[in-house]
């Protein structure tokens, strides 16, 4: 799903052809394709080589990224509207003004398409226009939108298309439980080899367990996948080839009721329980968080303590899973705690605003929501790590262009955080995803601060995965998904004033 096939680029040559390209570059798409196809059938996705032997003409490099972005922004535009897309193609044409200001931006993250344009005038000039409007052009038959990859030798897929339906690619005779996937969507428009905003920094995929329904009165579901280290949501895969999504807030409801009405047996029930089974617990309530309180607050008064003993300005470093509420419910109490202390400035990793910004399907609302909160209600300085990276003496802003991308990655965001923390000298907090958190311990940020880390994660597997979770983890053994983001706050704030 990460790569075009053969048989997509024979559209290039009429969209090269409609963006007024030269006969040369119509002339090597025609040439590659025809080429390719000898080789072996069309269907099959492009390999390396092949990539590398179109892409040194870089007219039909740029045609590829287009090509490729518009499948996917289309495509992802429609799986979001939440309901079964009712023809056999789409023609873009036909969503060209639902599309075009997010292909746009997404177009523009590329290096390769700022640097092509730049000669004749950027993105305001006649041959940019042209090179866009070429795209409503595009036909996309191939409606799929998730991919379940399995491990076994088989490498069974199952692919999910925007109509609600699923196919079976390989063979599902084998009835394992517990089988192991890999999910690939579109939602990231990530492109091995050609398009990469991410700048092979972090792995686009995420790993799924299926499970089998053996109950003997099953009438619709044949099975379901979970997801790990990802926010949950359960896919449902029926006997008659349709399938549901099931968000995380309603997926204890509706396992409840398929394994009352036998629709489902306990073993799946229970399955998909241990895979989730923080929505499966009763919800939050005022002694859980008197308890989490008294487990942070203690941790924070004796960091503040050893800072002064050591003559260094307290640093309280917190991890989070991206658009966990649980880090959100955590991120929020000791914001309030450590404004009661005094401590006025927060450090914020942004990336995946700027990512949701151009498009993606960032889970950004929880950090969004806490940066408002801590400038807004607590009169704190919210420092935006990320709309601009250093880079030896200049600062290149998102998407980092210029940062040559064999140097771009987790080191260069880090340093850059580093360099900014560093030169604050004040009491602050530093919120990373959790994946940072070791780094920034382990970094010079220890010859300025006194560094107080706490796991925010509220995952002890995801957090033993990655080796944080002996930086004071704080589990919460109760659900929290029933509860807005303002609900959350106000539920602290109730707590804390009391």
């Amino acid at each position: 799903m990460n790569r075009l096939r053969i048989t997509d680029l024979e559209q290039l040559t009429g969209l090269a052809q409609e963006a007024k390209c030269t006969n040369e570059t119509i002339a090597v798409i025609e040439n590659f394709v025809k080429a390719a196809n000898k080789r072996s059938a069309g269907v099959h996705e492009l390999n390396e080589d092949e990539i590398k032997e179109i892409t040194a003409n870089k007219t039909a490099k740029c045609l590829m990224i287009l090509f490729f972005l518009t499948k996917n922004v289309a495509l992802e535009f429609l799986r979001r509207k939440k309901e079964p897309y009712r023809n056999d193609q789409v023609l873009i044409n036909n969503i060209w003004y639902d599309i075009k200001e997010i292909l746009v931006k997404k177009l523009l993250l590329s290096k390769d398409i700022q640097s092509n344009f730049q000669p004749c005038g950027g993105i305001n000039s006649e041959e940019f226009n042209n090179f866009v409007n070429a795209a409503k052009t595009i036909k996309i038959t191939d409606l799929v939108a998730e991919e379940f990859v399995s491990n076994n030798p088989e490498n069974t897929k199952f692919r999910l298309d925007l109509r609600g339906k699923y196919e079976v690619v390989g063979n599902q005779d084998k009835r394992l439980n517990g089988e192991i996937y890999t999910l690939h969507d579109r939602k990231t428009c990530f492109h091995e080899g050609l398009y990469d905003p991410f700048k092979f920094e972090e792995n686009q995929t995420w790993t799924a367990y299926r499970y089998l329904n053996n109950s003997e009165k099953r009438k619709f579901i044949n099975s379901v996948f979970t997801l790990k280290y990802a926010l949950p949501e359960l896919t449902v895969l029926n006997n008659d080839g349709s399938y549901l999504k099931i968000p995380a807030e309603e997926i204890p409801g509706f396992m409840k009721k398929k394994l009352a009405d036998d629709e489902i047996d306990n073993s799946l029930y229970q399955a998909v329980k241990k895979d989730y089974l923080k929505l499966f617990l009763p919800p939050l309530d005022v002694t859980t968080l008197q308890s989490i309180y008294q487990e942070i607050r203690p941790v924070i008064e004796e960091g503040e303590r050893q800072a002064v003993q050591v003559n260094k300005p307290l640093l309280i470093l917190l991890s989070e899973i991206h658009g966990s509420k649980e880090s959100f419910l955590l991120h929020t109490i000791i914001l309030l705690i450590a404004a009661n202390m005094g401590i006025k400035h927060l450090f914020v990793e942004t990336i995946n605003i700027y990512h949701e910004k151009y498009g993606w399907d960032a889970q950004v609302n929880e950090i969004k929501r806490l940066m408002v909160f801590a400038q807004e209600s607590l009169a704190m300085h919210v420092q935006d790590l990320e709309g601009n990276l250093h880079y030896k003496n200049q600062l290149s802003p998102y998407p980092y262009h210029e940062i040559p991308e064999q140097e771009f990655g987790i080191e260069a965001r880090e340093a850059s955080w580093i360099r900014d923390v560093t030169a604050l000298k004040k009491a602050n907090i530093v919120i990373v995803g959790a994946g940072h958190l070791n780094n920034l311990l382990n970094s010079e940020l220890k010859n300025s601060y006194y560094l107080v880390p706490i796991d925010c994660t509220s995952d002890k597997d995801f957090s033993d995965m990655l080796s944080i979770s002996q930086h004071n983890f704080i589990a919460i053994e109760k659900s929290i998904q029933h509860l807005s983001l303002d609900e959350i706050i106000a539920m602290v704030e109730k707590f804390l004033d009391s």
